[in-house]
């Protein structure tokens, strides 16, 4: 009797470690929970889009994310209506292979639509990791850079009718300082000193002292060494006369559309010289140098290349010409 006893009480014992176990086993188990769980949202670039629209970036954090379970709602700033046309836009940025695969963090984008109107539009952006059915709508710690669960807005910019595009708002338009000039023969060397001047359209304009403005002369290409700092080659028609010329050159920065008046430089082309004590240096027909010639009976005509040791004109040569007889020479002309 005292044998079953023992028995029954070694028994009793060992059945009640067994279900202490099984119990604490199955309270480990029931512990181990697979509910997803948001604990930050944060947003990529923070600055407003423009106004055509675009991609924004968000960075989810938790515990058992997936992406098959992670919904977006978005709506107008004061409104609750979902606009299916951006939260239906939710991708990943990383491609995903399995959906249902359990993370801590997802990288996902919203596609945003451009801004037709000319006041910024200001989107909510909600997240949800239990398939929708609820979004984390959290009042307090919200910031555009996301640090918290709370909704995020995105602004998209407005069309600025009637205002100056930014770009063109900071493109700095070129000024002109002064204007060097200098003059070899008929080339005039200009230098301009000025700001932004390789944002300059340059041409030059000539005119003479009455305001006539002349259209036989050649500039050459204008170069910018750098913003404060341009130069060109402007070659002026010879000045074949007896009296000095005087020309006005006027510069544009916009091609020609308007020209700065107070900037304008003279240029005098001085009068050609004519040597007085000028002579002949030489005298050839067809490139042969001449010292005789010898025509036919019936005479014949010269056409002679007369070299000078200065510069003359036609009509300051003259011809004498001669006869010899008997080593007599005759003034015949």
């Amino acid at each position: 009797m005292k044998v079953w006893k023992k028995i029954f009480a070694f028994a009793l014992v060992l059945a009640l470690v067994f279900t202490g176990i099984n119990v604490n086993a199955f309270t480990a188990y029931a512990d181990e929970s697979t509910e997803a769980v948001l604990t930050k949202v944060r947003m990529g670039k923070t600055t407003p889009l423009t106004a055509d629209g675009g991609k924004k970036g968000f960075t989810l954090e938790g515990k058992n994310l997936r992406f098959s379970g992670t919904k977006a709602k978005v709506t107008l700033k004061n409104s609750e209506e979902n606009i299916e046309s951006i939260s239906g836009t939710l991708r990943s940025v990383i491609p995903i292979t399995d959906v249902n695969e359990v993370n801590t963090t997802l990288k996902l984008s919203l596609l945003f639509p451009a801004n037709e109107s000319v006041e910024d539009k200001i989107y909510v952006v909600r997240f949800s990791v239990d398939g929708g059915n609820t979004f984390y709508d959290g009042k307090t710690g919200a910031t555009e850079s996301g640090n918290s669960t709370s909704p995020i807005e995105v602004t998209v910019s407005g069309k600025k009718s009637g205002q100056p595009n930014p770009a063109e708002g900071t493109e700095k338009k070129p000024e002109i300082d002064k204007i060097d000039v200098s003059l070899l023969q008929s080339m005039t060397a200009l230098s301009i000193k000025g700001k932004n001047l390789k944002q300059a359209s340059f041409k030059a304009k000539v005119t003479l002292a009455d305001g006539t403005e002349l259209e036989n002369f050649k500039e050459y290409k204008w170069k910018s060494f750098s913003d404060n700092f341009s130069s060109t080659t402007i070659t002026l028609p010879e000045n074949n006369t007896e009296e000095d010329i005087t020309y006005n050159i006027y510069v544009s920065l916009d091609e020609g559309k308007t020209y700065i008046e107070g900037k304008a430089v003279t240029v005098t082309i001085p009068k050609k010289t004519v040597g007085v004590d000028t002579e002949v240096v030489g005298i050839s027909e067809q490139g042969t140098n001449l010292t005789e010639k010898k025509l036919g009976q019936d005479g014949g005509k010269l056409s002679l290349l007369v070299s000078t040791k200065d510069k003359t004109t036609f009509d300051k040569i003259k011809a004498k010409i001669t006869l010899v007889t008997d080593s007599i020479d005759e003034n015949i002309n």
